[in-house]
């Protein structure tokens, strides 16, 4: 046996065993309970479209065998092709049925209310933490205003405490000048008396002699 007719008897067995899932499960439709039957109908839907590609795969592999051998996978796979038609059949028979029930209808009703609803909900969660996001962020934009006042206020206590040490400095440097001033004055007040006086004693010096000479 080549290895594509072990892949071909593989495949055959496997969609076999798929077929009589789908077969026992379009039996179970007509006692699934009303809210149940969309999510039934639609596993067996893809049950069905996954047998469907099966074939067609297995299709294509048996023209890679030779005609004695062909023949054989051809046959049995026209036959699940064959069985795979009448389950598609029936499934839309059953699922024609089950629209027109009206316990189904009302079941798929409530199942959508219920879906809404969820979706309302969660909507509703969404919104509210949007709107915790939106809190803490205005707490964090409060705090970062906060802390930027501060740090204004500190700004404007450094700038007051270097106004104050700049007058300070500038009447410091007013009262040195005017002391230097002052002492420069009582420098030259004092030349001026010594210069004075030196004026004098060389006067009274240079005077003496001639009244001695004159007496």
């Amino acid at each position: 046996m080549t290895a594509v007719a072990q892949r071909l008897d593989d495949s055959l067995i496997n969609t076999e065993t798929l077929m009589q899932q789908v077969t026992n499960d379009i039996d179970r439709m007509d006692s699934c309970l009303p809210s149940q039957i969309n999510n039934f109908s639609n596993e067996i839907g893809a049950k069905l479209n996954e047998i469907d590609v099966k074939i067609a795969k297995m299709a294509g592999e048996a023209r890679s065998l030779s005609p004695s051998t062909r023949d054989y996978y051809d046959e049995e796979i026209e036959n699940m092709r064959n069985l795979h038609s009448r389950l598609v059949s029936e499934f839309r028979k059953k699922q024609t049925l089950s629209a027109n029930n009206p316990n189904v209808r009302q079941g798929q009703q409530l199942e959508n209310n219920l879906e809404k609803s969820t979706k309302i909900t969660e909507n509703l969660d969404v919104a509210i933490s949007l709107g915790n996001d939106s809190i803490t962020t205005a707490n964090a934009t409060l705090t970062t205003l906060y802390d930027d006042r501060k740090h204004i206020n500190n700004i404007n206590d450094n700038l007051d405490i270097v106004h104050t040490e700049a007058l300070t400095g500038a009447n410091r440097a007013k009262r040195m000048v005017r002391r230097a001033l002052y002492n420069n004055f009582l420098i030259w007040t004092i030349v001026f008396l010594l210069v004075v006086l030196l004026g004098f004693s060389l006067y009274w010096k240079l005077r003496k002699p001639k009244s001695e000479e004159s007496s």
